[in-house]
């Protein structure tokens, strides 16, 4: 019979290796998908160099946030758009 300690840390690096495919299943983007998100960060940009109210800048500002998390997400440097 295998001793107890043995056992353990064995059965512990078998359950990481099993569950690694998963922890590291991220949806990737297609360059496109990418592509389309970095173009839209890059007219938000330029409508903030124009200026706007308050209330539109802060709208602009969030949206072009939530694009930028989600380029990261679907991992777009893999394409070489960087953000």
């Amino acid at each position: 019979m295998i001793n107890s300690t043995i056992k353990l840390p064995w059965l512990l690096t078998l359950g990481i290796c099993l569950s690694l495919p998963i922890l590291s299943s991220a949806k990737e983007g297609s360059y496109k998908e990418c592509y389309k998100i970095a173009k839209q960060i890059e007219e938000i940009n330029t409508k903030r160099k124009r200026g706007g109210s308050g209330k539109q800048m802060d709208k602009w500002r969030k949206k072009r946030h939530q694009l930028s998390n989600k380029s990261y997400a679907i991992k777009c440097r893999k394409h070489g758009i960087i953000l």
